[in-house]
């Protein structure tokens, strides 16, 4: 299906293509991204409602340099396969989540109000635990804040897509996972796990279509290294990959241009808080976050 090269021309009004600041589609890379999409679909074609998919917005880190890994070659945007010398580093600035959250809580009225389909918001108050189960391995363990209901949980990353992107403030990640449901420990169990991670996550969901942006807010504790730290993530996921699957050649490639400019426009509200910021005060137009360093 996706292994043939077209070109297809992005419809910048369809799906989560919604938000302003439109970013010219790359044809390359929508092929690029398609393909690599495609061949974990294939492979899992058995298990469909399993797989997961994902678009992270962070940084490519450059671990020699300790710092944004940069195209030496050209000012654009690039795929880049798993490697030792970089990783990516999932994690934004908090103003730049309150921007995208404004914009999505925005458009979104403006959706719900002229009662198109498939468009909803939702929240959610979690907290994850990280475990590492005897005889089973590394489970996630939810607990919703609001209902109390608990469940288990098994990700298992089958590959990742870093595409660095020097012309925006930030890079993204594609990545595919298996996502299996697993049967709680017994009290005994759970006592004997060693408890890896914390994570209370407020999260707020805007869905469209095929595709979903979550906005989520991290209190993040490694029991390991003792540490605790703030995050703050924006993703795009799908929400039916089994139908994604099902798709014609040209519709699957038409949605993974959906998720590439959704992602790229979701990049830009940082540029644009960042000069709305300089209209009443002296912040720099260089659109970069001051991050912390990410603890390698």
């Amino acid at each position: 299906m996706c292994m043939q090269t077209h070109r297809v021309r992005a419809r910048m009004d369809s799906g989560l293509n919604f938000l302003e600041g439109h970013v010219p589609p790359i044809d390359g890379l929508t092929q690029r991204v398609a393909d690599f999409l495609f061949e974990y679909l294939l492979l899992n074609k058995h298990r469909l409602n399993l797989v997961e998919i994902e678009a992270k917005l962070g940084w490519v880190w450059d671990n020699e340099l300790q710092e944004r890994l940069k195209n030496y070659l050209a000012d654009s945007e690039c795929a880049l396969r798993h490697h030792d010398g970089y990783r990516f580093w999932s994690h934004v600035s908090k103003e730049f989540l309150d921007s995208a959250s404004e914009h999505l809580n925005s458009n979104y009225a403006i959706l719900l109000e002229r009662e198109q389909p498939d468009v909803w918001i939702s929240s959610a108050s979690e907290e994850d635990e990280i475990l590492e189960l005897p005889g089973v391995g590394r489970v996630r363990r939810t607990t919703d804040l609001k209902t109390q209901e608990v469940s288990y949980m098994c990700k298992t990353p089958l590959d990742h897509l870093n595409m660095l992107a020097p012309h925006l403030p930030y890079d993204y990640r594609f990545t595919v996972s298996i996502e299996e449901p697993v049967s709680a420990p017994t009290p005994e169990g759970y006592a004997a796990a060693e408890k890896l991670y914390t994570r209370i996550k407020l999260r707020r969901t805007f869905v469209r279509g095929l595709w979903k942006v979550e906005i989520t807010s991290v209190d993040a504790t490694d029991h390991i290294e003792k540490t605790r730290e703030d995050k703050f993530e924006v993703e795009v996921e799908c929400v039916d990959v089994p139908k994604l699957a099902k798709l014609s050649h040209a519709d699957f490639l038409q949605q993974v241009q959906i998720l590439l400019n959704t992602v790229r426009t979701l990049a830009v509200l940082q540029l644009r808080h960042v000069r709305d910021a300089s209209s009443s005060s002296s912040a720099s137009l260089s659109g970069e976050p001051d991050p912390k360093r990410p603890k390698l």
